[in-house]
């Protein structure tokens, strides 16, 4: 209730103080959580969502970060995707490629026309050149060929 009543109250300027929250042992605390933070995409901070992602306790709370991060958009996700492919545990690493060639597969890859800008087209080569040998061939090829396709 505290956290739909102060998103509610706050909005977008409620963000900070729940983000915390998304790591939460309570699947219902971070349900709420990312209900309320995921109207607001880009006002979420991605490096406290990779936060999230790598040192929540619970598998719940980890697996919604990864979710909330991979739908603030195809080219603002990938550099913190990439991160969690490359240093998180088996399981999150593999969910966090999975979510990578969602965005470069058919239906989403589809749908989504929009090209990089050139900040993110430079994050996204640096965080592709350390995954290499940490995530699959596979993925990394996927995601090269999505920015061929913007040059």
């Amino acid at each position: 209730m505290a956290v739909r009543g102060l998103s509610r109250i706050n909005g977008e300027l409620s963000i900070p103080e729940l983000l915390p929250f998304l790591r939460d042992i309570s699947p219902r605390v971070v349900r709420e959580v990312r209900k309320a933070i995921g109207r607001y995409p880009s006002a979420i901070d991605g490096e406290e969502l990779l936060a999230a992602a790598l040192e929540a306790p619970g598998l719940y709370a980890r697996r919604n970060a990864i979710t909330l991060i991979a739908e603030l958009g195809k080219w603002r996700c990938l550099p913190w995707l990439l991160a969690i492919a490359s240093s998180a545990n088996v399981e999150d690493a593999e969910f966090a490629e999975e979510k990578i060639r969602e965005w470069f597969t058919p239906p989403k890859w589809n749908k989504v026309f929009t090209a990089p800008s050139s900040d993110a087209k430079q994050n996204i080569l640096s965080a592709l050149e350390k995954a290499k040998g940490r995530v699959s061939e596979e993925t990394i090829e996927l995601a090269k060929l999505g920015l061929k396709q913007f040059n």
